[in-house]
């Protein structure tokens, strides 16, 4: 194993620690964003949250999480552009999101890689 795959790996994990706070906090976010009552900044706090992860992770080579993050991102600039009101529906393929995205980084410091098969049908409900 090469120096620079296991600084990737060390980094993945640092990554993985500092994000585990701001993952809670997007949780909760998503748990009370809902129709009318949603507030504007929420929309704006999420979209920047889904936009970190998507860059950070592609910084570590982790393409199919970064995939699903653009997918992620691009939907909820929709909401950004006040085209829809989030619904539980919805709502629910963010918080599905992030358990991927858990699933997939767990896997990722296990295997040294990411998983070969890729989250097809959470990725084309994104879109």
């Amino acid at each position: 194993m090469s120096n620079a795959v296991e600084l990737q790996i060390d980094g993945l994990k640092d990554l993985l620690d500092e994000v585990s706070a701001s993952l809670l906090e997007t949780q909760n976010l998503l748990l009370t964003w809902n129709g009318a009552d949603a507030k504007p900044d929420t929309v704006d706090l999420l979209f920047r949250f889904f936009h970190n992860i998507k860059g950070t992770t592609g910084m570590f080579g982790l393409a199919v999480t970064q995939e699903l993050f653009h997918n992620a991102e691009s939907l909820l600039s929709v909401f950004r552009e006040k085209k829809l009101r989030p619904a539980e529906p919805v709502v629910q393929l963010f918080l599905d999101t992030l358990d991927e995205f858990q699933t997939i980084t767990a896997h990722s410091l296990l295997h040294k890689a990411e998983p070969e098969d890729k989250p097809y049908v959470l990725m084309a409900k994104l879109t």
